[in-house]
């Protein structure tokens, strides 16, 4: 035969088996987009984050704190740094506003200039620039450049406030979260200078490093440790800022890692489905080729036949699926983009996820994932003789593996369906697989979003309750004691009386406190060498804020021993507190003091204070009940809104105090939530719709192959129910392998990736919970699917009559 007879004959085939055509050219077509789409939004979000680096971190590599003057001279003078800004606090306002001067630098590396709304930044001696809202705080209404402002101000805790007139040279836009009140100003250089010596001045100093291809994520960060410590930086004031490492350099090692093992089991997946489909269509027509073989065609001429029948449906699916990739991910990234808008700062760069080098290698892996699957089938119909090939009855063609049905006296619709199943082993065990993997996928991504709980997150900030009120507190403001916790603990402003208030309001349900110390360390003398706070932890809190499960620190050990633990396990180091340390304190709660020797048994990740230690070994110290630090307010459904205005106007003389309300946090956490659970299950989704297209491949072919079965059948007796049950059978038991498979493999891969991200502090993962759920709608979803589809082709094959099935000859 010559060449080009292969190819009409091959042509021909492709005509004439519509059926089998259509479904091979829509699986390679939705292969096709499916890889066009992963792959885009792998560029895209790449893309996105080379060209957003440090928008909303910073375009910095890491900054030092409290930085001398000696050692920036000496960061300037050495050739690793390509750029260094400088800022320092250099005052505080009585209104709470914390006074800066940033060099140009500075300001450009943490992107100021988009926070700049009207105006400049200062330059001359007087000049500030501040929010619009903090500035209506202090006096100042409807603030524009040019207008002056009178600040009370202070350089250290131990002078008075003083006011001094600024000139508003810009206005700043607010806080998109919060209160919204921005609350930094920022001076001149010529003030910083003038009000404070050189000796005294530290900053916070923000460098970026050469150019060189040997720095990436993990590279870059061990640099700037060595450069730190070279310069005589502690380790713990270095801040290196990873988000604009990752999104500047190239990823690390971890990275690429994961990047890899992503993009083959995208391969492998697409390989595996685009096989099951291609090789049940080609299995159907084995004694055609047969045929073919008979009359002379050689073992390379058979494989040019199907190489040249699966060329010509991926000419027609790959650029369909190309076209509807390249439109989905343009409509879809859009989508993503518009919902992602409220999180984005200004200036983001929205960029275009398609690239002609990422859609040449999507339409690339597709091409090579066909190969992959026509490699069997051309084997298959080059290896065998003419003779096996003719008389092959839809089984295996090689050896002991031959697919017989093994024979009954008496078989229902569901032995009918356990036969066609049994009968085509691979193909069933193919499909299964294939839909196994995607929905292994999708239970993997329920159990990361499933769990992501925005209660959780918000309950950091609230901890209990639907109010909070907190003490608001300094330790050593010498210019104004009124303000240290002693005072305050003295005034009480957490008194009996406002607690009786509070209670009494319609609809609080709960009212529950915690308490605080004013503590001073002493040294061997009993003379205080360090004033302290100490927070009070019952066993509830104590549970929440000690997380370190592996070790013998327990409540009831803390307890028994009068241990305390440090209030920050971050700061341990910058502290010089060891495990081990220890102490004596004299502790406080306004009224009465105590005095008690402990040793540091440990550290809280974070609890808002410099110590903590447990009720119980509060209780032994026998002091009073006073020394309220947070007060947690349980209001009825419905009545939220009326007891946190009744609150509000109950604390309005009240200094020192802070509310929060717990629906305002909960709010931006579940947006976060929502966002990235749409984010998971539509990429799962997508992976899902090809595998459902197998399953109806699989059983579309079953029908049209065995039509000549149903007529034998119905021929001795079969009704239309029966033949419709059998193949809603089949169906059931595709769904049943797809949902043991995705629960056997999904849930503890799931389960991993939770703990992972937990590890990792991935937002919102605490409790792990069994996505149940999930699996329900999952299996409901495949059951109603299957049942649609073995209706749709029950009906199709009883179009015919059963002399037509019978003659029926594939």
């Amino acid at each position: 035969m010559k060449r080009i007879s292969m190819m009409r004959l091959a042509w021909n085939n492709v005509k004439h088996d519509r059926t089998r055509s259509i479904l091979v050219t829509v699986s390679i077509s939705l292969t096709m987009m499916l890889l066009t789409l992963i792959a885009s939004y792998g560029y895209g979000t790449i893309k996105g984050q080379r060209a957003n680096a440090g928008l909303t971190s910073g375009n910095y590599y890491a900054h030092f704190r409290y930085v001398t003057q000696k050692q920036l001279n000496e960061m300037r003078l050495r050739s690793e740094f390509s750029e260094i800004g400088t800022m320092s606090l250099t005052a505080v306002t009585e209104k709470g506003g914390a006074m800066y001067y940033a060099d140009d630098t500075a300001l450009s590396m943490n992107n100021m200039e988009l926070r700049l709304k009207e105006g400049g930044y200062p330059e001359s001696y007087h000049e500030i620039a501040a929010g619009a809202a903090f500035l209506e705080e202090c006096g100042l209404k409807d603030p524009k450049p040019g207008d002056t402002v009178t600040l009370n101000r202070r350089f250290d805790l131990e002078t008075p406030y003083e006011p001094e007139e600024y000139v508003v040279s810009g206005i700043l836009k607010e806080n998109e979260v919060g209160s919204g009140v921005f609350r930094a100003v920022f001076l001149s250089e010529e003030y910083y200078e003038a009000m404070i010596p050189e000796e005294e001045r530290q900053y916070n100093v923000y460098f970026s490093l050469l150019p060189d291809p040997r720095l990436n994520t993990d590279t870059a960060e061990t640099k700037i440790k060595e450069l730190a410590q070279t310069l005589g930086i502690k380790e713990y004031d270095v801040e290196v800022n990873r988000a604009y490492l990752f999104g500047k350099l190239d990823p690390g090692y971890e990275t690429i890692s994961v990047c890899a093992v992503i993009i083959l089991c995208i391969i492998l997946f697409s390989v595996m489905v685009i096989y099951n489909i291609f090789q049940v269509g080609i299995v159907r027509k084995i004694r055609e080729y047969g045929k073919i073989r008979a009359v002379g065609a050689t073992k390379r001429q058979m494989k040019r036949l199907i190489w040249s029948e699966g060329m010509i449906l991926a000419a027609a699916g790959i650029p369909t699926g190309l076209a509807a990739g390249m439109i989905a991910t343009v409509i879809s990234f859009d989508w993503m983009m518009d919902l992602e808008n409220v999180y984005r700062p200004e200036g983001y760069l929205v960029v275009s996820p398609l690239s002609p080098a990422v859609l040449a290698a999507a339409v690339l892996i597709c091409f090579l994932t066909v190969l992959a699957a026509l490699y069997r089938p051309m084997k298959l119909v080059s290896s065998v003789s003419p003779v096996e090939t003719i008389l092959y009855q839809g089984g295996s063609l090689k050896g002991k593996g031959r697919s017989i049905r093994k024979g009954r006296k008496e078989i229902g619709v569901a032995g009918l369906a356990f036969a066609s199943l049994s009968g085509q082993k691979q193909r069933t065990a193919g499909t299964i697989l294939t839909m196994g993997l995607s929905c292994i996928l999708f239970i993997a991504a329920a159990n990361l979003a499933g769990n992501m709980d925005a209660e959780y997150d918000a309950r950091k900030t609230v901890e209990l309750g639907e109010i909070e009120l907190e003490l608001s507190f300094s330790l050593e403001d010498q210019a104004y004691p009124e303000n240290n916790l002693d005072r305050i603990l003295r005034d009480n402003p957490l008194d009996e009386e406002l607690l009786g208030q509070i209670e009494s309001i319609n609809g609080v349900r709960e009212v529950r406190t915690q308490n605080i110390l004013y503590g001073e360390i002493l040294d061997e003398s009993g003379h205080p060498v360090q004033r302290t706070s100490v927070l009070i932890l019952d066993r509830e809190m104590f549970g929440r804020k000690y997380e370190e499960k592996n070790t013998d620190v327990t409540y009831d050990s803390v307890t028994e021993s009068s241990g305390i633990l440090f209030g920050a396990s971050a700061l341990m180091q910058r502290e010089g507190v060891r495990t081990g340390d220890r102490m004596r304190l004299r502790v406080t709660d306004g009224m009465q003091e105590a005095e008690f020797d402990t040793e540091v048994e440990g550290a809280f990740s974070m609890i808002g204070a410099d110590w903590g230690i447990t009720q119980d070994a509060y209780e032994k110290l026998g002091l009073g009940d006073g020394s309220v630090y947070t007060v947690w307010i349980d209001c009825e459904k419905g009545k939220e809104e009326t007891v946190a205005e009744e609150v509000e106007s109950l604390i309005a003389d009240r200094e020192h105090l802070e509310m929060k309300r717990y629906s305002d946090v909960l709010d931006v956490a579940e947006a976060g939530v929502s966002l990235m659970k749409l984010v998971c299950y539509t990429l799962s989704g997508m992976v899902a719709a090809i595998s459902f297209l197998n399953m109806a491949n699989t059983l579309i072919v079953s029908v049209i192959t065995r039509r000549q079965e149903f007529g034998l059948l119905q021929a001795v007796g079969m009704t239309n129910a029966q033949l419709n049950k059998s193949l809603q059978g089949e169906g059931i038991l595709y769904t049943i392998g797809t949902v043991l498979a995705a629960a056997v493999i999904g849930i503890p891969c799931g389960y991993g990736l939770f703990w992972y991200g937990k590890e990792h502090s991935w937002f919102g993962l605490n409790v792990y919970h069994l996505p149940v759920a999930e699996l329900a709608v999952l299996a409901a979803f495949l059951i109603l699917f299957q049942t649609i589809l073995s209706f749709t082709l029950s009906c199709n094959v009883k179009h015919e009559s059963v002399i037509e099935r019978i003659r029926y000859q594939g």
